[in-house]
């Protein structure tokens, strides 16, 4: 019987685990996306904006988000967020989902696309 009770908490705990995933980055090309018309948006601050940032990039910071959001293009157009590390990016993510676009992506932070 201790043996069954072992074995369900380890798969409810996989299924747990599992399911608390937003998207596997390493089956995502993001380079691609962007190539083929993604909508690539900067969420960090103005500050770091001004140091740098990706060539057709739009410039919304995480914080603005909510009240420029037709700056992220059209709810069914694939969306590619970044930052400096993806923190910002990944709640700028679940606000777009949550407002309805359906094809957004945290691609992490700008080193990572570089």
């Amino acid at each position: 019987m201790d043996n069954w009770i072992w074995f369900a908490a380890a798969v409810a705990t996989a299924l747990i685990v599992g399911g608390c995933r937003t998207t596997d980055a390493s089956a995502v090309d993001y380079k691609q996306l962007i190539s083929e018309g993604a909508t690539l948006v900067d969420v960090r601050s103005d500050e770091e904006f001004a140091q740098g940032s990706l060539e057709g990039a739009v410039h919304v910071p995480h914080d603005q988000a909510a009240t420029r959001l037709d700056a992220f293009g059209a709810k069914d157009e694939p969306v590619v967020l970044f930052c400096r590390a993806g923190g910002r990016a990944g709640r700028v993510k679940k606000l777009l989902e949550s407002e309805g676009w359906t094809q957004v992506y945290n691609a992490g932070g700008l080193s990572d696309l570089q």
